[in-house]
């Protein structure tokens, strides 16, 4: 009689709150077994979920991160002495050659081979420049970071990442120009003029092969940078992005601030709601098509209040999140979750009955339930 009368009360809380009570039974443990299993109920830890609003995402290839690698001038094409012709999805970093052309030695190609190198010689200006440029701002952010300023480790990881770039673009210029004066003097006959990368990614399509000959701005290869990907966020239906937002999500270890582009033109078949396009700037080990959750800050949002339940607390069961509660003494009762929204490592819960204590370890005890329910069948 007891007992029933402990599920009814359960049963009736869950009603009132944003939780459902389990089809399943409640378990029964002794002080014993608690301690043999290594079973620990703790209160749930309250929390402010301080003006963000979590939107599922998706990671998308950016349309305007893909290069086409042109032939610079016109003659055969060949691999790099000592290495393979590149083949799809190989990859690319600036500062080191894809293939090379062995250019025709007509008199219209010499004169193609020093229009080539004045404009080499612009664009290695140029890229000095970048590299100074990249260098000062990778110095600050460093500078900033160890003061404890408003600069965060994937701040200084991006300017690192851009001073690299541009050291390596500097020097692939620096390359090409002596392999087109080694041209001109007739010295250059056997290495070729290199073809280098303008960045780094992944090779998407081959327009030509080894031992072809190309033209004069013929495409080779079609090159996707996967340092910079587009995010999708899928907002729900009637709700407008706020005024004055910032944007932040984890994927794995790593917490990122995507760059907000803009509304796209059509609504999401995921929510029905707008979806919000936004460049996401990675180190290269994100992939198109990886699902993701992004927190919309802004002080125009409410504040929430509620509870924090970890992961390790949390069972997916049936199509939905449940835990594990204690409800008194030595009984636990599984109580599905409803209306929870992410957090990094849990979900955060608007609202819990009094006193509820969530059982660390849920998976095990939804094993001894399973276990038990499967005897009692058979």
């Amino acid at each position: 009689m007891k007992k029933i009368f402990l599920m009814a009360w359960w049963v009736a809380a869950a009603t009132a709150s944003p939780l459902m009570a389990s089809p399943a039974g409640i378990i029964h443990l002794s002080p014993r077994q608690q301690s043999r299993l290594a079973i620990l109920a703790q209160p749930p830890r309250a929390i402010i979920d301080r003006h963000a609003m979590p939107v599922p995402a998706m990671i998308k290839s950016d349309p305007s991160a893909v290069s086409i690698v042109a032939a610079p001038v016109d003659g055969r094409l060949q691999t790099v002495a000592g290495k393979h012709f590149p083949g799809l999805l190989s990859s690319a970093q600036p500062g080191t050659p894809l293939a090379s052309i062995i250019p025709s030695l007509s008199v219209s190609e010499m004169t193609t081979l020093k229009l080539l190198l004045i404009k080499i010689k612009t664009r290695l200006a140029a890229a000095a420049v970048g590299r100074i440029t990249a260098q000062k701002a990778l110095t600050r952010a460093r500078k900033l970071y160890s003061e404890n300023q408003a600069v965060s480790l994937q701040s200084v990881e991006n300017a690192h990442a851009a001073y690299a770039q541009a050291q390596a673009i500097y020097q692939s210029d620096l390359a090409m120009q002596s392999a087109v004066k080694a041209w001109l003097h007739g010295s250059g006959h056997a290495a070729g003029i290199p073809i280098f990368p303008a960045h780094s990614g992944k090779i998407i399509k081959i327009s030509a092969h080894n031992g072809q000959e190309v033209l004069t701005g013929d495409p080779i290869f079609k090159l996707m940078d996967t340092h910079q990907l587009l995010l999708r966020m899928f907002l729900p239906v009637d709700v407008a992005p706020p005024p004055n937002f910032q944007l932040k999500t984890r994927i794995g270890k790593t917490i990122y601030h995507p760059q907000y582009i803009g509304i796209a033109g059509h609504a999401s078949q995921v929510t029905g709601g707008a979806v919000l396009l936004a460049r996401l700037i990675t180190h290269g080990h994100l992939r198109p098509g990886m699902p993701a959750t992004v927190w919309i800050m802004s002080r125009a949002l409410h504040r929430k209040h509620g509870f924090f339940i970890p992961q390790r607390s949390m069972v997916w069961w049936g199509g939905a999140r449940w835990v594990f509660m204690k409800t008194k003494k030595n009984l636990f009762t599984p109580v599905r979750l409803v209306n929870s929204s992410p957090l990094p490592g849990g979900r955060f819960v608007p609202k819990l009955p009094p006193g509820a204590l969530v059982v660390r370890g849920a998976q095990y005890l939804l094993s001894i339930e399973q276990s038990y329910s499967l005897k009692k069948s058979g």
